[in-house]
């Protein structure tokens, strides 16, 4: 199980590295997803989470993988999106 956990983090680290990029050029500060007391389990289940709608963007982008600010823009918007 620590394997898997493992894995995730550098997975969610190497996807994310361009996120992460385009938040700091644009000035923003990640909301980080391990905030307060969640247990690790809890935390890499969000990892995997956001792996997950990361690639489904990049899946679908067509064109716009060659305009990977525009990818993270709308990682960034889904990312914040919470339903009512």
């Amino acid at each position: 199980a620590e394997s898997r956990k493992d894995g995730i983090h550098r997975m969610h680290t190497h996807l994310l590295s361009g996120y992460e990029n385009w938040l700091s050029v644009i000035g923003e500060q990640r909301v980080s997803i391990g905030v307060g007391c969640l247990e690790q389990r809890s935390l890499t289940a969000k990892k995997l989470h956001e792996c997950c709608l990361y690639l489904l963007i990049w899946g679908e982008a067509a064109n716009l993988r060659f305009m990977p600010e525009m990818c993270a823009f709308i990682f960034h918007c889904a990312r914040e999106h919470r339903p009512g």
